[in-house]
């Protein structure tokens, strides 16, 4: 029986801030702030505070601490910058390796609340959790960029990384850090400018999460000795292949050109976002970004659902079952979104508001999931909860045939919803896991739900739609034109590669 999750927002200003920031990235159905252990309850009747929020999503976990302490500025920068430093850079590190420790040692002992009556509701006691930790700090862009502009105009005020050093060499540096314990998890320290930077351009979980292990491999492993800035090192990242970003892969040989002349170590300079800024690159980002927006929507909307538990079907199945099939659609990145929304638009603007239809997206790399978009019709005297019957059993038969057709692939995410020009609107999604073979018997029940049903025993060439001079979507495809998006970049810049991604489908 699915239940509401307590929540909280946070008590200080500093808290709710970053309770909406996480809310906005990492949805509110894995996003917590202010989680407690129960060391403390028989004594002092309320739990400890392990860390400032939690973002927990599948076996990956993101730790953060939040200091709001200010920077003397009446002082000798040198002085307060040590003062800060201990009180914002290194209490944070502390709290998040202690935070880390518990959730590892007593996964069953975290809660969300003082009282320690409201449990964490994912299960942390994975042995192969992947754990990041975040420090969020505040008050020093401003005395940064006074500080720097005595050796060049024009900086950020974000920090300087010279990961090689000692933490008694950065206490000499103001606005310099280091990695702080090569021994221990990566410690990624964030101001308020560069988080949002950071968080807006990287645009979901996904991409955040390989953002972070992208920045930790390449310090830990390939010698990243410094960059001038979080926002030079994000444009670095935002300047890798394309296609790489898209399939969240890694090709640190790429890097070569960073290479210090004197040594094997790779450092980021300060040009980079300027660069970054002016590049295709960072064109195509801002349209993958804008193009993913309904994903998002959509995703925030069943994620909140599920939090308030209010969902309107499914109230009988568990937390777990409802939110394995939502993370699936919030584990898209950018690339894909962007993908699956453009496929879903060219389905919704061609199915008459009276038909039935269905869209099988080829399967994305690397992953052994098919999507299937269905537009289903509500009746003119069809109550809803009808229809909710109605639509849970079609998406069961568009997935059953999606698999059939499929074979090689085991689950299949069937996204339901009304055509367009319909009164009302709602929508479900679905997540179906099927064996690597399907037995005989269900075999022969797929095909008769294909013949019988007429479930995906057409076909549509969506690369072709501009040959049907009766569609909406009627575009030029010459890879030298402008292309069909709207973004004024060529075709062959732009959606060439995602359009040959999608292909035929059955409909």
């Amino acid at each position: 029986m699915l239940k509401p999750i307590y929540k909280s927002d946070g008590v200080t200003d500093s808290e709710r801030q970053m309770s909406k920031l996480l809310n906005d990235t990492f949805l509110s159905l894995w996003s917590y702030v202010g989680p407690c252990n129960d060391r403390n309850l028989l004594t002092k009747n309320e739990g400890v505070e392990i860390c400032d929020a939690i973002v927990a999503f599948g076996n990956k976990i993101i730790i953060f601490s939040d200091k709001d302490n200010k920077f003397n500025e009446n002082k000798d920068v040198n002085t307060s910058w040590k003062r800060w430093y201990k009180d914002s850079v290194k209490k944070s590190i502390n709290q998040l390796y202690g935070a880390e420790s518990w959730i590892r040692n007593n996964p069953h002992r975290v809660f969300l609340d003082k009282k320690c009556q409201n449990k964490f509701p994912f299960d942390l006691s994975n042995k192969k959790l992947e754990i990041h930790l975040v420090a969020l700090t505040k008050n020093t862009l401003e005395p940064a960029k006074k500080y720097f502009s005595q050796f060049a105009d024009g900086s950020s005020g974000t920090f300087v990384h010279m990961y090689e050093l000692e933490e008694k060499d950065v206490m000499e540096k103001p606005f310099t850090l280091n990695d702080f314990n090569t021994e221990k998890t990566f410690v990624h320290v964030f101001d308020e400018y560069s988080i949002d930077l950071v968080i807006k351009n990287t645009g979901t979980i996904s991409d955040f999460l390989h953002y972070l292990t992208f920045k930790e491999i390449l310090i830990r492993k390939y010698n990243l000795s410094g960059s001038m800035g979080e926002e030079n090192f994000l444009a670095f990242y935002l300047s890798q292949e394309p296609s790489l970003l898209a399939r969240n892969e890694f090709n640190f040989d790429k890097i070569k050109q960073y290479t210090l002349s004197n040594e094997n170590a790779v450092f980021i300079g300060e040009d980079e976002w300027d660069t970054y800024q002016n590049s295709y690159s960072c064109r195509l980002r801002r349209i993958l970004i804008e193009k993913s927006k309904y994903w998002e929507e959509l995703t925030t909307r069943f994620s909140d659902g599920i939090v308030t538990a209010q969902v309107g079907e499914g109230a009988e199945l568990d937390l777990a079952s409802h939110e394995v099939a939502v993370r699936t659609l919030a584990s898209e990145n950018i690339s894909f979104r962007a993908l699956l929304t453009d496929a879903f638009k060219e389905k919704f603007i061609n199915v008459p508001t009276n038909k039935r239809s269905g869209r099988i997206i080829e399967p994305i790399p690397y992953k052994d999931l098919l999507y299937v978009f269905l537009l289903l019709p509500k009746d003119e005297n069809e109550s809803v909860e009808e229809y909710v019957v109605k639509r849970n059993a079609y998406s069961q038969g568009y997935g059953l045939v999606a698999k059939y057709l499929n074979p090689k692939y085991t689950k299949v995410i069937v996204l339901a919803t009304q055509p367009l020009g319909s009164e009302g609107r709602s929508e479900g999604v679905y997540l179906f896991e099927y064996p690597k073979v399907l037995p005989y018997k269900v075999k022969k029940t797929a095909e008769k739900l294909r013949k019988e049903q007429h479930i995906f025993n057409g076909f549509t060439d969506y690369n072709d739609l501009s040959r049907n001079h009766d569609s909406p979507f009627k575009v030029k495809k010459g890879r030298n034109d402008k292309c069909h998006c709207g973004s004024a970049l060529k075709y062959k810049k732009c959606c060439l590669h995602t359009d040959e991604l999608l292909g035929s489908n059955y409909t």
